[in-house]
């Protein structure tokens, strides 16, 4: 009886966006175990999928994923098409990510050098308060 119980369970895979740290996996995992037939849901945050085992006949997908947007997460059901590799997609998307983190780091350094020179050049080059001001540098 337990087997047959176990046999109409099924199980799925979830693309879900928007996590960005381990509390917000906690979040989503515990959306999906609230959920009345989820007997499991298992969350990869660097992966950002979720393997959800659930009994289809208490729940369905689409309220798996209504209970995932209402927590403020975007979610979808992971489809690999026909002829694709899995791991080539899931490299193309880490290289994705890398270049956008690349851009923000460039940026970030684009604003923090220039402040980073006007607070701290006087201090590493005296000369330089000297010249500004055509004052000689006075060293106490």
């Amino acid at each position: 009886m337990a087997s047959e119980a176990q046999a109409a369970h099924q199980e799925i895979e979830l693309e879900i966006s928007g996590m960005h740290c381990a509390s917000c996996v906690h979040r989503v995992q515990r959306l999906l175990t609230r959920q009345d037939g989820v007997d499991e849901a298992i969350v990869d945050l660097p992966r950002e999928r979720a393997l959800v085992r659930f009994d289809p006949a208490r729940q369905d997908l689409e309220g798996l994923l209504a209970a995932i947007a209402r927590g403020g997460y975007e979610a979808r059901e992971r489809v690999i098409p026909e002829g694709e590799d899995p791991l080539l997609l899931q490299e193309h998307r880490a290289l994705e990510r890398a270049r956008i983190d690349a851009r923000k780091a460039w940026f970030a350094l684009g604003l923090a050098l220039p402040l980073g020179i006007l607070a701290m050049g006087p201090m590493v080059f005296p000369g330089w308060h000297a010249a500004w001001h055509g004052t000689p540098a006075q060293r106490i």
